[in-house]
């Protein structure tokens, strides 16, 4: 009965640490996104001008 409420629980802890990270780098990802696309959109016309 210990080796499974064992896997039980340490996959329950690995699930919970992969939501957390794949939302962090989600989060991260959206950011660096948006201030890469602005960085690109500022380039762009800056050679256009």
């Amino acid at each position: 009965m210990i080796l499974p409420k064992v896997l039980k629980k340490t996959t329950n802890y690995l699930y919970k640490k992969q939501v957390k990270i794949t939302n962090r780098r989600k989060i991260n990802f959206d950011c660096k996104d948006k201030l890469v696309k602005k960085s690109e959109y500022k380039k762009v016309e800056e050679h256009a001008n």
